[in-house]
């Protein structure tokens, strides 16, 4: 198999996949419910296309934030969170709105004092682990669409409320 076959196989493998373990997950199957990490399914709109895309990923929860990560730089939905930040997820069973702030070495730095306050304290060592590793961490806020924007009137660039379905 050629580079290209392989990416190919390999984006077929994760689609078929993800049609089979979306379902489960969004019922609430796998979710961080017991245990702080677990299986959720986050909504992404297309960043050219505009279109829904439902991703289910492994991730960390921690009081109002959540911890997602990718190690394959081919993943769609990372690109589509720098894009459009704010999205929908599902968790044990249940749909939440979220705001993303993407730590990736693709993405230019947050300006700190533009973050959550919780983000804040950790904003530093997400990029110096992002930039290390040569992977993409998000963390999604749980508190609100973006309870930061409550507070100064701001949202981060691209935010769009997505409708509820």
């Amino acid at each position: 198999m050629n580079p290209e076959q392989l990416r190919q196989a390999e984006k077929t493998f994760y689609r078929q996949l993800n049609q089979i373990v979306e379902p489960l997950v969004r019922a609430g199957l796998g979710g961080p419910l017991l245990f702080p990490a677990g299986l959720i399914l986050i909504e992404t709109r297309g960043r050219v296309s505009g279109r829904l895309y439902r991703t289910p990923v492994v991730a960390l929860r921690w009081g109002e934030l959540c911890f997602v990560s990718t190690v394959r730089s081919q993943s769609q939905w990372v690109r589509n969170l720098a894009a459009h930040p704010a999205i929908r997820c599902w968790m044990n069973g249940r749909q939440q709105q979220a705001t993303a702030y993407l730590f990736s070495p693709e993405v230019a730095p947050y300006v700190l004092e533009t973050l959550p306050d919780a983000i804040q304290r950790i904003a530093p060592g997400l990029r110096l682990y992002s930039d290390l590793a040569r992977v993409s961490v998000a963390v999604l806020d749980l508190s609100g669409a973006d309870g930061r924007a409550e507070e100064t009137g701001q949202t981060p660039a691209g935010t769009v409320p997505l409708p509820v379905t």
